[in-house]
């Protein structure tokens, strides 16, 4: 009996210690839930703020506040704060931040001057190594205009004045603030007490806790500031430097039999926000404004960064991103607006808040069809060295090149340039021979009579032709030089295409606009080229570089001019490095294998090819496929169908469009021949089609009107332009 009665009383005692246990949690959960948050605000910039209310109250105290200021006093006298002594403030952990320019009342003002108030006052504040995100209405008065004008010009929350009060009922605001552009505050007009202060935290305290942000404009006393003290004590919102001390004294000991209530502490007012539990932005990503696809989009991508602020989080500021996969930094890429993808790209993003949170990077992968980038290899005047190191060089890579000739030249064998027997093997072996003149004459000298030019141009076609070139297409103007009456010769001499001596990038080292001859030309008859450092010798990284930006840039057709070809070995080697536009052969070398590469790691972007200019004009494997889209059987037109249409898509090869991307009216897109394995893939929504959107398998109807989008690919993966064809369906 007495052993149970001894096993009940232990039951009982663990079942106590476990009850008390449980309170004890239940009281610091409850503590920590009425937790009171005082922000110490201190407006207008006075001197007093920092030689009595920081270096005689807050520093002893190791307490942090937040400084206001007006820009336009800041420095302006003996009355007010200079810039080395707020940046003193902030390197201590205050935090500055604004209140206008001149503390004018903004709803008395214009649009623009509440504008230039506000921004300009930030302005001065960045421009003096500081970044605020906290600021204060003057007078405490706003209205939501405002509030939008505030944030637009980078601020991230603001005080008002009025809205706490030490009777009550509004003792604090909340800690996370429904609205940070609006937040409460104690502001009195005229001393701000030691009892007003007490009763706040006691008062918030016993209604759940909160945020308590008290406004002061001058810290007064009449021991270390006499000459000013009668009028401190007459201006609003001052307090005395005993009260203010005793003040911090009390919240410092929270918790404490003469203390404040537990769980009171200080903080600036951008600590709280951040503290807040609002989180940071979020950032999303859009393709062609809609959502990003996992599947491969057909052509360049224009992206859109869109940051969303979380609730209280005080607005958004920044944005940065990188496309070459690396992870983004504050030193990246600056978001100001959306960006063109040309070629698959991850796109890594993230943002940051005006109080300073920032979110995980994300990041998107952005896969698209290869984009056909045509290089050719074109040689200038037949030299010698073109045979002796050039050749080899494209035989052992596969690849075919362009030679113009200067036919006077190859009449002379081995003094300078290749012999016509030369050329013959080159042409067999599935090179380009092209003219360049018989004497290389400008066709734009007016001093030169127009028979003499076409006797020339004329002349050059008709010696390759007798001594056994085969149908000679191409042709290249001397000295690059050509107008439309040269046009004009060389197509009336049986030549279907000539090239100019320039034309693409501006900059013949560094890549620039245009960066590309478009396929088809839109003159076969002034062919642009590239002569990279045509001054002075070719190097690698200027020849990739080229093509690499044509590949980023949607593609295209990139003719190269060559000149000498110079090898080490050969004694005239250093003359042959100093001639135009000269490569050395191991440079060119190391450039066809890059080229070889394309598409694999340290080669050449994928749909990188090499083809002649004649192949190249031919466009026989290269061009995607195009389409044309037919009503009930023929091509679309702009009026209305009946209650419904046929719509009908048909894949065709090496279309001649003229670089238009949308199609209006009649929506037939002209082609040579039914492009064989090519996929036509479409949308009727408008939106931009790409691999994962329906492919097409037969005629479809159309009940009601809308826009069909489409484009194919060839077996080889190029993709062919987005179309659009409006259709509309009922009367």
């Amino acid at each position: 009996m007495r052993g149970r009665r001894l096993r009940q009383l232990w039951v009982y005692g663990l079942a106590g210690v476990f009850v008390v246990a449980v309170g004890l949690l239940l009281r610091d959960l409850f503590a920590t839930s009425q937790r009171t948050v005082v922000s110490l605000t201190f407006d207008n910039d006075t001197i007093s703020q920092y030689t009595l209310g920081y270096r005689q109250a807050l520093v002893p105290h190791g307490v942090n506040a937040t400084f206001y200021v007006n820009t336009g006093t800041v420095g302006g006298g003996p009355n007010f704060m200079s810039w080395p002594q707020l940046r003193s403030l902030a390197s201590a952990g205050n935090e500055i931040g604004g209140k206008t320019v001149d503390g004018t009342s903004l709803t008395g003002l214009s649009r623009r001057q509440r504008i230039a108030e506000i921004c300009n006052d930030r302005e001065h504040i960045v421009r003096h190594g500081i970044t605020p995100s906290a600021f204060a209405y003057p007078a405490g008065k706003f209205t939501a205009t405002i509030e939008t004008e505030v944030r637009g010009c980078g601020y991230g929350n603001a005080r008002t004045a009025h809205s706490l009060s030490p009777s009550g009922p509004t003792y604090a605001g909340g800690l996370a603030p429904k609205n940070s552009l609006a937040l409460r505050a104690y502001a009195p007009d005229g001393q701000v007490t030691l009892p007003s202060l007490r009763s706040l935290v006691k008062g918030a305290a016993a209604h759940g806790g909160g945020w308590i942000v008290i406004g002061i404009q001058k810290v007064c006393t009449p021991t270390d500031d006499q000459a000013s003290y009668a009028s401190c004590i007459s201006s609003a919102g001052w307090i005395s430097l005993a009260n203010l001390n005793t003040f911090l004294g009390w919240v410092k000991n929270a918790g404490q039999p003469n203390g404040a209530p537990a769980g009171t502490v200080f903080s600036t007012v951008g600590a709280t926000v951040t503290s807040a539990g609002a989180g940071p932005p979020t950032t999303s990503i859009t393709c062609n404004g809609a959502n990003c696809s996992r599947a491969r989009y057909p052509g360049p991508v224009t992206v859109t960064l869109s940051a969303a602020e979380n609730s209280g989080g005080g607005g958004v500021d920044r944005t940065y991103y990188t496309t070459d996969g690396a992870t983004p930094t504050t030193s990246s890429t600056l978001y100001t607006g959306p960006f063109t993808v040309a070629r698959s790209a991850t796109v890594k993003f993230f943002s940051i808040d005006l109080a300073g949170s920032s979110e995980q990077v994300r990041s998107r992968r952005i896969s698209m069809l290869p984009r056909t980038t045509v290089v050719s290899l074109t040689f200038d005047d037949a030299y010698e060295d073109q045979w002796l190191f050039a050749r080899p060089v494209l035989r052992s890579y596969h690849m075919n090149a362009t030679l113009y000739v200067i036919t006077s030249d190859s009449d002379k064998p081995y003094e300078c340039c290749m012999s016509f027997g030369q050329l013959r093997t080159m042409q067999a072996e599935g090179d380009d021979i092209g003219g360049h003149g018989v004497m290389h004459q400008n066709l734009t000298d007016k001093a030169v009579a127009k028979q003499q030019k076409v006797a020339d141009v004329c002349g050059s076609r008709t010696d390759l032709i007798s001594k056994g070139i085969h149908d000679p297409v191409s042709y290249a103007y001397p000295f690059g030089a050509f107008n439309a009456a040269a046009e004009r010769i060389v197509k009336d001499c049986g030549y279907h295409n000539s090239r100019q001596g320039g034309g693409i990038s501006s900059s013949n080292t560094t890549p620039e606009p245009p960066w590309a001859e478009t396929l088809p030309p839109k003159d076969p008859f002034a062919l642009r080229t590239i002569a990279v450092a045509g001054s002075s010798p070719m190097r690698l990284s200027q020849l990739e570089n080229f093509v690499t930006a044509v590949a980023s840039h949607g593609g295209g057709w990139l003719p190269i001019t060559f000149h000498d070809v110079c090898n080490q070995q050969t004694a005239d080697y250093s003359h042959c490095m100093s001639t135009y536009g000269p490569v050395q052969d191991t440079v060119l070398r190391s450039f066809l294998e890059w080229l070889q590469n394309a598409g694999h790691e340290d080669g050449a972007p994928a749909g990188v090819v090499v083809q002649t200019v004649r192949a190249a004009m031919n466009r026989a494997d290269t061009a995607a496929s195009s389409t044309m889209v037919l009503c009930d059987g023929s091509p679309c037109h702009g009026t209305p169908y009946g209650s419904s249409v046929r719509v009908s898509l048909t894949v065709t090869g090496s279309a001649n469009v003229a670089g238009s991307a949308k199609v209006t009216g009649s929506a037939k897109v002209t082609g040579s021949a039914k492009a064989a394995g090519a996929k036509i893939y479409y949308t009727t929504d408008g939106s931009t089609p790409t691999t994962s959107s329906p492919a097409y398998l037969g005629p479809f109807t159309l009940s009601k009107s809308a826009t069909i989008k489409f484009f194919s690919t060839a077996d080889a993966g190029s993709a062919g332009l987005v179309y659009a064809a409006p259709i509309r369906v009922g009367f």
